[in-house]
């Protein structure tokens, strides 16, 4: 089941919109917009973004290997990434401390 954003330190949701603003980031702490303390997406969204995000670079290959055409698989690759931008905030949980993925003990 989709969760929402919940910043761990004031219990508040986070909008759609607010979730969706967070994640165009370079940096790994997102501050949230109602108390502003630092956020970090758990190791579990990490991996969920990475295979959700994963097919958009197949497509445009692949979409030449079947002998379509380059425009449709551009399209094709833009609207994948934009479904996956709308549904992100619906899987995107956060932590109050940064989670390293390599540490082989983390949760």
């Amino acid at each position: 089941m989709a969760k929402r954003s919940i910043c761990q330190t004031c219990k508040q949701t986070w909008t759609w919109w607010q979730t969706v603003n967070s994640g165009f980031t370079l940096d790994t702490a997102l501050e949230c917009p109602i108390c502003g303390s630092n956020q970090y997406l758990t190791i579990k969204t990490r991996k969920r973004i990475f295979w959700y995000t994963l097919p958009v670079y197949f497509l445009i290959p692949i979409s030449i290997s079947l002998n379509i055409p380059f425009a449709w698989g551009i399209v094709m690759a833009v609207s994948y990434g934009a479904f996956i931008i709308v549904l992100s905030p619906l899987y995107v949980e956060l932590t109050d401390e940064e989670q390293m993925p390599w540490f082989p003990f983390s949760k």
